[in-house]
C-alpha cells in the first residue's frame, strides 16, 4: 500500500476518534491534604482523606501501605468510609513503623486511578551521652556522643574552638564516639559533638567535658599522731593520696565506715581517745576513676595506774615483810620500788642487805591493759629499812607513783650522824661527853662507869650520880625523829684520874645497847708546817699549814715573830687567825736583799705548841716590775680614755714617774677586743705623756678621735731604770657625725704602710722603741726627752740629710 495513502486515511480517522473521546468523563482520585510527602511526629495523630472525582455508589476506594491493603476499621491505624466517594485513613499516636508510602486506589466502571503520599515519621533529636565523661590516664579513651532521631542525624567531631578533629594517629572516629589513644593529662578538655539532621535542617552543638583521670594512689600507710597515742589524747590519722581529680577520703574502722563528720581532707580526728578506738583503720581515697586503700593499726596506749595499797606498814626489827605494788597499763609498765632519801649501807658491823624484789603477774598476751606486780620483801626487817618507799610504774606513755611508809620498832643503836667516841679535856676544863642513840620507840639514856675488875661485864657497871664532879643533862629528844641524846659533864680540875672510859646505856622496849666513850687529856698542838710563798724586795708571803697532830683540840690561830737574820733586836711579832688548811701570812715593809728569820707557833684551846722556823731572803733592788693595765679596752668617751693600772712593785726603789706613749692605728678583727691586731699606721709618731706622781694609778689621755683605735704603751721608771713595756689596744666610742667623718678621713689619708711594717715590741726591749717625742707632764710643763727616746729623732734627721749629701757628692 502506498505510504501516502495511509497517511491520508489516518488524517481522516483521527478527528473522528478525537470527537468520540471528548464525550467520556475521566475518573480520578485525590488525597487531602494534597501533599506528596508529609511528616508525622512520634505520638502525633493524622488523617488523610481520599476522594473520587465522581460520586457514585459504584466507586470503590482502598488504602494501601507499601502495597499492603489497609482493611482495619478499628485500632490505631484504620480506614473509615465517609460517603460521597470519600475514604479516610486515620493514624493515631504515630509510631516508628508508621512511616512509608500510603496509596489510595479508586475504581469506577473499569477505570482505575491512584494517588500516593509519603509519610515520614519524625523522631526528635535525642542525645543519650553524658555531658561529663572521663577515661583513665595512659589508656585509650572514648568520648561518646550517642544520638538518635529520624531522619538519622550525622555527627562531626570538633575541638572547643570549632576546629574539626581529623582522624589520624592520635584520634580515631568511630560510630557515635571519638577514640583518643595514649591518654595524657593534656587531653582533658572540651570536645564538640556537632549534630546535624540533613533532611530537616535541625542542628545542635553538644559540648562534652572530658577528663583524663589519674587513679588514686596512696604511697604510704596512714600516719598516726602522736606516735604513741594514749587514752584521752587527741589523735589524728592522716592519709595522703594523689590522683586527678584530687581524691576524696573515707575511713573504715575494721569493716565499719567511720562517720564523715570525723574526716576532713584526709584526716580522721578522734578526740578524746578511748580504749575502744583501738583497731585497724583503712583509708579509702576515691575519684571518678576508681579508689585506693591503705591501712594502719591504731594501738591505744593506756598510762600506768597503781592499785590502792596500805599507806603505812608497821614492822618489828627481825621479822619478814612483803609489800606488793600492782600496776596496769598498755604497754606493760615497768614497776620499781625506791626508798626515798639517802640509803644506809652498814652500821655497827651490821650489813643492811635491804629488800629483795620479784616481778609477778605479767600478761603480755592481753590485747588491752596489762597487769604486773612487784614484790618488795624484807628478810628480815632491820631498823635501817624504816622510811618512805615510792612505787613507780612507768612506760613510754606515762608514769604513776604511790608512796608507803614503813615504820620499824627496833632496839637502840648508836648509828647516827654524831660519831664522836673520844672526848678531850684538860686541867681546869669542864669536859662534855655526849651520847646520841637511835631507837624506835625513842631510847632513854643513862651514864655508867665500867667495873674496875670486869670492865667488859656491863651488868656490873656502876651508874654515875648527878653530883660533883659530874653533871648529867636532861634527855634531849627531837620531834619527828627517833634520836635522843644525853650529855655527861666532867669537871676535871687538877685531877688526871678522870681520863678513862665511860659507859652510855640506851634502852627501849625492844632492848638495851651499850657504848664505850673515852675521855682523853688534850695538849697543845705540835709545830706547824711553814713554807716560803711570794717573795719581793720589800715583802714576803709565808704559807702556814696546821701541824700533823693537834693533840685533841683544833688549831684556832697562829702567833709569829720575824726579824732580820742576826739582828733579833728588830723583832716584830703578831698573831693571825687560822684560815682553813693553808693560812697566808703577809710580811711587808722589809729591807731589800736581806734574809729574815720567821718563827710561827700553832695555838689551840689548851695553849701554844712548838715553834717552827724558816729563813727567807728578800730580793735585790731592781727596775720596777712590769705594770698591769686594768682599764677596759672599750672607752666610754669619744675623745678621751682613762688609763688605769694596778699597784706596781717598785723593785725596791721608789718609782720616779710613769710614761705613756700612744698613737692611732688601723686594726683588723671583729668587735671582740681579743681579736684585734694592728693592720697599719695612722699616726707615724706617737705622743708621749709623763705622769710625775709616783703614787698615781691612772691618767686620762685627751684629744683622741672618736670611734678610733689607739695603741698604748705604759712603763714605770725608778733609779734602776725602766720597767718592761705593757702594751694594749683600745677603741674610743662613737661620737657626733662630724667627728666620725673626721676619723674616717684620717684613716683614709694614713701612711699606707703594708701589713707587717709595724714596729714590734719585744719583752724587755724598753720604751725607747717608741722613738723620741716631746714629753709633756700632767701639769703641762715641758720636761724634754725621756730616757733614750732621742734615737728615733736621729734616724729621722739622717733620713732628711741623706738626699742633700748625695746632691753635694754629685756636684763634686
Amino acid at each position: 500500500m502506498d505510504f501516502a495513502y495511509i497517511i491520508f486515511v489516518a488524517l481522516l480517522v483521527l478527528p473522528i476518534c478525537a470527537g468520540q473521546e471528548d464525550d467520556v468523563t475521566p475518573f480520578e482520585v485525590m488525597i487531602r491534604p494534597p501533599l506528596e510527602e508529609d511528616y508525622l511526629d512520634l505520638g502525633e495523630s493524622k488523617t488523610y482523606t481520599c476522594g473520587a472525582s465522581a460520586t457514585s455508589d459504584q466507586v470503590t476506594l482502598k488504602w494501601f501501605i507499601n502495597d499492603q491493603e489497609i482493611t482495619a476499621t478499628s485500632g490505631r491505624v484504620r480506614v473509615e468510609a465517609l460517603g460521597n466517594s470519600r475514604y479516610m485513613l486515620r493514624i493515631g499516636s504515630g509510631e516508628d513503623n508508621d512511616g512509608g508510602v500510603y496509596r489510595c486506589e479508586g475504581t469506577l466502571a473499569g477505570q482505575t486511578d491512584s494517588k500516593t503520599i509519603n509519610v515520614v515519621v519524625i523522631k526528635p533529636l535525642e542525645i543519650h551521652s553524658d555531658q561529663e565523661q572521663f577515661d583513665i590516664l595512659g589508656g585509650e579513651g572514648e568520648v561518646e556522643c550517642e544520638v538518635s532521631g529520624k531522619p538519622a542525624p550525622t555527627v562531626t567531631w570538633k575541638f572547643e574552638n570549632n576546629t574539626k578533629i581529623e582522624a589520624g594517629e592520635k584520634y580515631t572516629i568511630a560510630l557515635n564516639k571519638l577514640i583518643i589513644k595514649d591518654l595524657s593529662l593534656e587531653d582533658t578538655k572540651k570536645y564538640l559533638c556537632d549534630i546535624i539532621v540533613i533532611d530537616t535542617g535541625e542542628t545542635k552543638d553538644f559540648y562534652i567535658d572530658f577528663t583524663v583521670v589519674k587513679l588514686p594512689t596512696i604511697a604510704l600507710p596512714p600516719t598516726i599522731h602522736p606516735d604513741n597515742p594514749k587514752v584521752g589524747d587527741e589523735v589524728k590519722i592522716t592519709c595522703q593520696a594523689t590522683g586527678v581529680p584530687p581524691p576524696t577520703y573515707q575511713f573504715k574502722k575494721g569493716d565499719v565506715m567511720v562517720a564523715d563528720e570525723m574526716v576532713n581532707n584526709g584526716v580522721l580526728t578522734i578526740n578524746p581517745l578511748k580504749t575502744t578506738d583501738q583497731a585497724t583503720y583503712t583509708c579509702i581515697a576515691t575519684n571518678k576513676g576508681g579508689f585506693a586503700e591503705s591501712s594502719n593499726t591504731l594501738d591505744v596506749k593506756v598510762p600506768p595506774t597503781i592499785e590502792d595499797m596500805e599507806e603505812t606498814y608497821d614492822a618489828v626489827s627481825g621479822q619478814e615483810l612483803t609489800i606488793t605494788c600492782t600496776a596496769k597499763g598498755d604497754p606493760e609498765p615497768s614497776v620499781i620500788w625506791k626508798k626515798d632519801g639517802p640509803q644506809s649501807a652498814s652500821t655497827d658491823g651490821i650489813v643492811n642487805k635491804g629488800p629483795t624484789y620479784e616481778k609477778v603477774g605479767s600478761n603480755q598476751n592481753d590485747m588491752e591493759e596489762k597487769t604486773v606486780a612487784q614484790h618488795m620483801t624484807f628478810k628480815p626487817v632491820t631498823y635501817q629499812d624504816a622510811g618512805t618507799y615510792i612505787c613507780t610504774a612507768f612506760s613510754l606513755v606515762g608514769s604513776a607513783n604511790k608512796t608507803v611508809k614503813l615504820t620499824v620498832q627496833y632496839k637502840p643503836n648508836f648509828d647516827t650522824d654524831f660519831k664522836e667516841r673520844e672526848f678531850f679535856g684538860w686541867r681546869g676544863h669542864k669536859a662534855n661527853l655526849t651520847c646520841q642513840a637511835n631507837a624506835n620507840p625513842v631510847a632513854t639514856i643513862e651514864w655508867y662507869m665500867p667495873d674496875a675488875e670486869n670492865p667488859d661485864d656491863y651488868s656490873k657497871a656502876v651508874r654515875i650520880p648527878n653530883e660533883a664532879p659530874y653533871t648529867i643533862n636532861m634527855l634531849q629528844k627531837w620531834d619527828g625523829s627517833f634520836l635522843s641524846s644525853r650529855s655527861l659533864h666532867v669537871d676535871i680540875g687538877d685531877e688526871t684520874s678522870h681520863y678513862k672510859d665511860f659507859l652510855c646505856e640506851a634502852t627501849n622496849v625492844q632492848g638495851t645497847t651499850w657504848q664505850v666513850v673515852t675521855l682523853k687529856e688534850a695538849k697543845p698542838p705540835g709545830s706547824p708546817v711553814i713554807s716560803m710563798g711570794n717573795v719581793l724586795t720589800s715583802s714576803i708571803t709565808v704559807n702556814i699549814e696546821p701541824p700533823a697532830e693537834n693533840n685533841g683540840q683544833p688549831v684556832t690561830e697562829y702567833t709569829y715573830l720575824y726579824y732580820p737574820d742576826g739582828d733579833a733586836a728588830q723583832t716584830n711579832n703578831g698573831q693571825t687567825a687560822r684560815t682553813g688548811d693553808k693560812t697566808k701570812l703577809e710580811l711587808t715593809g722589809l729591807t731589800s736583799n736581806t734574809p729574815y728569820v720567821v718563827k710561827v707557833k700553832a695555838k689551840n684551846n689548851v695553849g701554844e705548841g712548838e715553834e717552827a722556823t724558816v729563813t727567807i731572803p728578800t730580793l735585790k733592788v731592781s727596775k720596777p716590775f712590769r705594770l698591769t693595765i686594768k682599764s677596759p679596752q672599750m672607752s666610754e668617751n669619744a675623745d678621751s680614755y682613762l688609763l688605769e693600772w694596778e699597784q706596781p712593785d717598785d723593785g725596791g726603789s721608789p718609782i720616779k714617774h710613769f710614761s705613756i706613749s700612744y698613737r692611732q692605728v688601723k686594726v683588723k678583727g671583729t668587735d671582740e677586743p681579743g681579736t684585734w691586731k694592728i693592720d697599719g699606721d695612722i699616726d707615724l709618731d706617737p705622743k708621749l705623756k709623763v705622769v710625775p706622781n709616783p703614787s698615781a694609778l691612772s691618767t686620762r689621755l685627751d684629744d683622741l678621735d672618736a670611734n678610733a683605735f689607739y695603741e698604748i704603751r705604759l712603763w714605770a721608771t725608778n733609779e734602776e731604770g725602766d720597767s718592761e713595756l705593757t702594751q694594749v689596744l683600745i677603741k674610743t666610742s662613737a661620737g657626733a657625725e662630724g667627728e666620725e667623718e673626721k676619723g674616717e678621713e684620717k684613716v683614709a689619708q694614713g701612711s699606707g704602710k703594708e701589713e707587717g711594717d709595724n714596729e714590734k715590741i719585744e719583752a724587755g726591749q724598753g720604751p725607747n722603741a717608741n722613738g723620741s717625742t716631746s714629753a709633756v707632764s700632767e701639769d703641762g710643763a715641758g720636761i724634754g726627752p725621756v730616757g733614750d727616746h732621742s734615737g728615733r729623732l736621729a734616724v729621722n734627721l739622717a733620713a732628711l740629710l741623706a738626699p742633700l749629701a748625695m746632691a753635694c757628692l754629685l756636684a763634686l
